[in-house]
Formats: C-alpha cells, sequence, structure tokens
C-alpha cells in the first residue's frame, strides 16, 4: 500500500497587481510566489504559505513606517559552530543513468552539529564535509528538476540511513542517487471548447496530516500557455489528481478593491497586507510600536495609508449578480474531489494526455452581517466560506470577505455546495483602549502569521478578546441575503499541573512557574495553524496555538479558544515531560482534544514524569553482522492506538553500524519488527500493522525502562 509523504507548498493563484497613491508604492500578487514576510521596518509582506493568508501565493507591498521589526536580546551571545575532527565525503549522481549531478545542494544535519552545514558538489557531483564532530548525521541532496533525496533510502521520500561518526573517522562514498521528477501534462479549454491560457493548474495528492486527510499540492509549474497547454515537473512518485482554478471575475476584483481602499485608509500598509493576505495571525501586536517578534510567515508591517485606482472601485459592474461562473474542475471534468480520475506517476514518468475541460456552474451571492459586536472597537474581523464537502486543499480553498463599516459581508460567485461561514476577530480589554492609541498609527495591524503560522503578537499591544462565529449555509445557485452570523467570545480552559511522585527520586521539583501549556489547533480546524479555515493564531503562538502560563500551585488557564481540534503540550519544564493530559475525560496526549461551541468548559488534568523508556538494539543480518538495510517499526498491541500521528507508533532506521533507538514511547504491550522497505506514513496504516504482526517481537514497556532488543534477520525472513 502506497501512503504518500507530507509535503507543504503554496497554493499559487491569480496573478494581479495595483498601484497606490499617497505612500504606497506598489503591491503585487505573484501567481508562484511563496514569500516569507521579514517584518522589516518599511516593509510587510503576506506570504502564501497559509491557507488564509495567502492561499493565492505571496504577496508585498512597501510603505513608511512598521511595526514588525525582529526584536533579538542585545545582550546574548551569539552560538558557536560545533566542530570535530570527522570526515564526510559522497557524490550525487542521477538515479536514472548514474551520471553525476554538478551544482547539488548537499545538507548534513546532527543533534550533535549546530548549525547544519551545507555544501555544493563540483562538476564531477563530489562532495566533502570536514570538522565535525562524534554524531550521528544525515546527508541529503536536492537539485531543480529532480526529487530530494537522503543517503541510504529506499525510495524517493523514504526514510534514509544515518551516517554514524567517531572522533576523527574518515567516512567515504556516501553516494546519494537524485530521481527525476515525474511530469503530468495536458490541455485546458474552456466551456467553448477554445484554449484556456494564463490559469493555473496543480497536481494534489492524498496525505495524513495530523490525523486527517489532505489535498497537498506537489510539483511546480503548471500555469497554462496560450494554447491551454499545462506541465506540472517535478513530481514524486505516487497518485495524484489534477484541479484547474479558473481565473477571478470582476466582481471578484472590484470586491478586492473594496478590501483594499478600506484597509489602506484605516490601518495603514499593515492592514492592507491583511486585506490582501485573507486572514491573521497573532493580534498581541495590534497597535503596537514595538511590534515584538515581527516576521514568521505572513507579516504584516505598518505604515502610511493610501488610495487605490479610483477607476477600479467606480467602474459599472458586470450585473450586480453573476449567475454563472467556472469553477474549480477537477480531471476529467468533474467539479468534486472525490469524483476525480486519479493519475498515477512513476519515477521520473511523464504522463501525458491529461486533458479537460472548464465547467460554468450556476453561481449565487451571500450577503449578510455580523452581529454580537461593535464592529467599530473590534479588530480586523475576517469571515471565511468553507466548502464542507471538499478536502483540505481542494479548489481553491475557503474564500475570504471583510466587514463593511456596517457590519455586513458578501460572498460573491459562490458555487452549489454545502458551506460553513467562519467569522474570526478580537477586541481590546476595555481598560486598553487609552494606552494602545498612541501606538497605532505607527503599526496598527502587525498581525503575524497570515494563516501559515500564527506568529507571536508584539510586545507594543494590548490584550486582545477573542470573537468567533459560525453559520451553515447550503448554496443552490441561488441568491441568499440577511444572514446573520452571531460573534461570542473565545472559550476559556482552565486545569492543573502535577508531578508524578514516583518519578521524582532525587531530581529536585521544578519551578513550574517557567512552564507553559500550549494548545496548537489540528489540521482541518477553523481554529487556525495552516489549516481550512486557517485564520493563524489569535492567541499569538505559532501554528494556530494559544498559551499559558503556569502558577506556583500548577494551576493555568488558556483563553481565546475556538471551536476544533487541539493538541495540548507543555514545555519549558526541563528533565520533565508528560505522562497523561486529560481533558473532557479522555486522553489528549494520544486522541487530541475537541471543542465544540456550546460545550461546557472542562478542566484539563496534566501529569509530568522524569521517567522516559528507550529500547536500543542493533540490527543484524543472517551471519550476525550489523546491517542498515531495513526499517525498525514498534507498534502498541492495542489497535485502538493504530491511528495517524500516534505517539506510541515509531518507525526508525539504524546508522550505519546497525544501532538504533527508540525512545519516549508511553508505557505498555508492543510489537517490534524489521522491514524491508517503509513507504511514507505506512507505519500508521492499520492494514499494514496488522500484516506485520506475524513478524513481530512482543515487548513491554514499564515506566522508566530501558531496554535492549536486537533484531536479526534470518532466511530472508524478518523478525
Amino acid at each position: 500500500m502506497k501512503i504518500p509523504v507530507r509535503s507543504i507548498f503554496a497554493f499559487s493563484g491569480l496573478g494581479l497587481a495595483m498601484a497606490f497613491a499617497a505612500g504606497v508604492s506598489a503591491a503585487a500578487w505573484n501567481p508562484q510566489a511563496q514569500q516569507a514576510g521579514q517584518g522589516q521596518a518599511g516593509q510587510g509582506q503576506a506570504g502564501g504559505q497559509g491557507q488564509a493568508g495567502g492561499q493565492a501565493g505571496g504577496r508585498q507591498g512597501r510603505g513608511a513606517g512598521g511595526g514588525g521589526n525582529q526584536q533579538r536580546d542585545p545582550n546574548a551571545t551569539p552560538q558557536a559552530a560545533t566542530t570535530g575532527t570527522g570526515t564526510i565525503n559522497g557524490q550525487v549522481v542521477a538515479a536514472d543513468t548514474g551520471r553525476p549531478v554538478r551544482r547539488a545542494t548537499v545538507l548534513i544535519q546532527a543533534q550533535e552539529l549546530r548549525p547544519a552545514k551545507n555544501a555544493t558538489t563540483d562538476d564531477q557531483g563530489h562532495f566533502s564535509f570536514t570538522s565535525l564532530p562524534v554524531g550521528r548525521f544525515t546527508v541529503s541532496a536536492s537539485k531543480e528538476g529532480f526529487i530530494d533525496a537522503i543517503y541510504g533510502q529506499k525510495g524517493p521520500l523514504h526514510a534514509g540511513t544515518p551516517v554514524q561518526l567517531a572522533d576523527g573517522q574518515k567516512v567515504d562514498r556516501i553516494d546519494i542517487r537524485l530521481p527525476h521528477g515525474g511530469v503530468i501534462t495536458g490541455v485546458l479549454l474552456d466551456d467553448a471548447g477554445d484554449p484556456s491560457p494564463a490559469t493555473s493548474v496543480r497536481a494534489l495528492r492524498s496525505v495524513m496530516n495530523t490525523g486527517e486527510k489532505q489535498l497537498q499540492q506537489a510539483g511546480q509549474g503548471g500555469l497554462t500557455d496560450d494554447r491551454g497547454v499545462y506541465r506540472i515537473y517535478g513530481l514524486p512518485p505516487g497518485t495524484y489528481i489534477v484541479n484547474a482554478i479558473p481565473r477571478s471575475n470582476a466582481n471578484d476584483l472590484r470586491q478586492m478593491a473594496q478590501d483594499v481602499a478600506q484597509a489602506v485608509s484605516t490601518g495603514g500598509l499593515g492592514a492592507l497586507a491583511n486585506a490582501l493576505g485573507g486572514g491573521r495571525g497573532g493580534l498581541g501586536a495590534a497597535g503596537g510600536a514595538a511590534g515584538g517578534a515581527g516576521g514568521g510567515r505572513g507579516a504584516a508591517g505598518g505604515g502610511r495609508g493610501g488610495q487605490v485606482l479610483q477607476n477600479l472601485l467606480t467602474q459599472p459592474q458586470q450585473g450586480d449578480d453573476q449567475p454563472a461562473g467556472y469553477a474549480p474542475v477537477y480531471f476529467p471534468g468533474t467539479t468534486t474531489s472525490a469524483t476525480a480520475a486519479a493519475v498515477a506517476v512513476g519515477v521520473g514518468e511523464e504522463k501525458g494526455g491529461i486533458d479537460f475541460q472548464l465547467k460554468l456552474v450556476p453561481t449565487a451571492k451571500i450577503e449578510g452581517m455580523v452581529a454580537g459586536v461593535d464592529t467599530n472597537s473590534a479588530q480586523g474581523i475576517t469571515l471565511q466560506l468553507v466548502n464542507q464537502d471538499e478536502q483540505n486543499g481542494s479548489g481553491t480553498g475557503p474564500s475570504t470577505a471583510r466587514l463593511t463599516t456596517d457590519g455586513k459581508f458578501t460572498f460573491t460567485g459562490v458555487a452549489p455546495g454545502n458551506y460553513l461561514i467562519e467569522a474570526r476577530g478580537a477586541r481590546r480589554a476595555n481598560n486598553a483602549n487609552a494606552a494602545a492609541t498612541p501606538n497605532a498609527a505607527a503599526g496598527a495591524a502587525n498581525a503575524n502569521g497570515g494563516g501559515g503560522r500564527g506568529g507571536r503578537g508584539g510586545g507594543g499591544g494590548q490584550p486582545m478578546e477573542v470573537l468567533w462565529g459560525e453559520l451553515q449555509v447550503i448554496v443552490d445557485g441561488q441568491n441568499q441575503k440577511d444572514l446573520v452570523v452571531s460573534l461570542q467570545s473565545g472559550m476559556t480552559f482552565s486545569g492543573h499541573v502535577s508531578l508524578d511522585g514516583s518519578g521524582t527520586g532525587t531530581q529536585a521539583s521544578p519551578d513550574l512557574t517557567r512552564a507553559r501549556v500550549t494548545m496548537s489547533a489540528q489540521g482541518n480546524t477553523a481554529a487556525g495553524g495552516g489549516g481550512l479555515g486557517a485564520f493563524g493564531g489569535f492567541g499569538g503562538g505559532p501554528g494556530g496555538a494559544n498559551a499559558a502560563s503556569v502558577d506556583a500551585t500548577g494551576r493555568f488557564t488558556v483563553t481565546g479558544i475556538v471551536p476544533g481540534k487541539y493538541t495540548i503540550r507543555v514545555t519549558g519544564v526541563t528533565g520533565w515531560s508528560a505522562k497523561s493530559i486529560t481533558a473532557g475525560g479522555r486522553e489528549a496526549l494520544d486522541f487530541g482534544f475537541e471543542v465544540k461551541g456550546g460545550d461546557p468548559a472542562s478542566d484539563i488534568s496534566v501529569m509530568m514524569t522524569t521517567k522516559t523508556t528507550e529500547i536500543d538494539g542493533t540490527l543484524q543480518d543472517a551471519s550476525g553482522r550489523p546491517t542498515a538495510d531495513y526499517t525498525i517499526i514498534v507498534y502498541p498491541t492495542d489497535t485502538q492506538y493504530w491511528i495517524p500521528q500516534s505517539r506510541r507508533i515509531q518507525s526508525t532506521r539504524p546508522g550505519t553500524d546497525g544501532k538504533f533507538t527508540v525512545r519516549g514511547l508511553p508505557p505498555g504491550d508492543y510489537m517490534t519488527a524489521a522491514v524491508t522497505d517503509l513507504d511514507p506514513g505506512a507505519q500508521y496504516d492499520p492494514a499494514f500493522l496488522d500484516q506485520l504482526k506475524s513478524a513481530s517481537t512482543p515487548i513491554h514497556l514499564s515506566e522508566g525502562d530501558k531496554k535492549p532488543q536486537d533484531l536479526k534477520v534470518a532466511g530472508g525472513s524478518v523478525h
């Protein structure tokens, strides 16, 4: 069974350029850009990595002022690079021809090596790393047009073999074979059978991400030429569905221009970047001059306002309603990903003739208002229209709208389907308005993350109250008016961190005030962090995370939680790890924590321990010699834990010395096995694990166990 590896790419979309006067020089919407915002003074960027904060590509703009400067500790000591006396040499060659690959980038990484090192191959494909410390190294290579490869991997996207290096040791012939990427090509026509030029076509593959199936883009290229021909290259082997995204219509452009005009007139360039990016990140810096930890993907710097081209705003609309429009379409011509045809691509294979046609569908206008808040006191309320019939990553992603000054919103050109309107925003605490006012002009919207990563809120901002609202809508081609989305405050969860007395031993109790409890949104959730309906992290943490400090008694309170599924983690307590985290009467470490609107807030109970488990062993071949040609899998005997991203399932490749280590498994009964090859993600597949049982060895782990577990391959079978 082939289970593809996770691949994260920015989505490409409409190309748009608009000129602005009064202090704004230009803003470009690049269909291929994948910008990472730097958050520097005088420059704001909205990155295209997040689905809400730039799903159509990177947007960047320049202006005067800035509220997102990267703040560094002036007293911090630069970290010295780790060195040693070891050497690793090798060569990069093409997997199909064996010819040297020149100017490939080679990266070497290890826990013992800070920072990582990279090198460029010479004309013969050779590379060399010297002055390396003792450690266990991963060596990988990449080049445009090839699929990234790791030394020792059995196939593209599979795990590699770590290189074990002793003091003063020289390891040669660490050769890496780079496979050529696959290609999907074809012709895209419009509904009349004519070529559809300048239209984005994507190859999407299904992956399991944080426990949920999602469609993620792969490969490069895909924009059709004047003949309607597209070519997507650099694809890893696997199965894809091909998706065409039609260009926006005039109503969409007009709505965008209105958003831009409102943002520029009220919030400077920081708000402009948010208007173009859709979505917000951490709101801690709203109105803050300091900007705190600016940057991250999609940072928006502040600046003077400007004025969009008035002719775009004042031009006559081509009919107030659009009765029909092009919908995202999948090969061979369906409007839903569930009925799309699969296209299988092998290593370096070019799959041609994937031709299909755009479809006109009845579209509707969705109008309504947001109730439950004075829009003048709210910060950047954003709405998304999410198609619940599609997998995450399919189509063009959620449509985004912003409120007018009277609290109304409009979505145009909506194709038939089952939708959820999600509203997210924030407002200042009652006592914070006066303190924040002087800083508003300096950077009114330092909203880090833009949907890709929530980013941290800046130090200059005041506490914000998170707001959310949701409304189900069925669209059947008829316009809908007077919809009401009611906002309410984000939910609050309290809890307690306790210490496992049996695990303390001679170690002193930690200072719990250094601990942080974080609730991070998982995958396909409205809470943020790059999932479907991602609005960035309103709580200010990375990936849509909300964090809380712990007091000396172990109590904590997490605020601003919106509906979704969360992972709960505890950090900052050196030498201690979470033994269990229960929320809502269920173990959240294994199954996550789902929050639903209207549910009563549950207490969160965290138990910390110093006892961790460890399995150490050596993999041997039939003659008893160490071997690195297999993958070690450790999985629980209890099938309820055979779930995606389970903390009770681990896989690892032995080093070149045959040694392997598996750490941090919870106590319980497990099975261990070595397999000749492992498709990415297959260790979480219940069918695969069920087949593996007959070739597995049982092992029991108690709390704090450090167990040896040697494995031997004998007579062609795996034990």
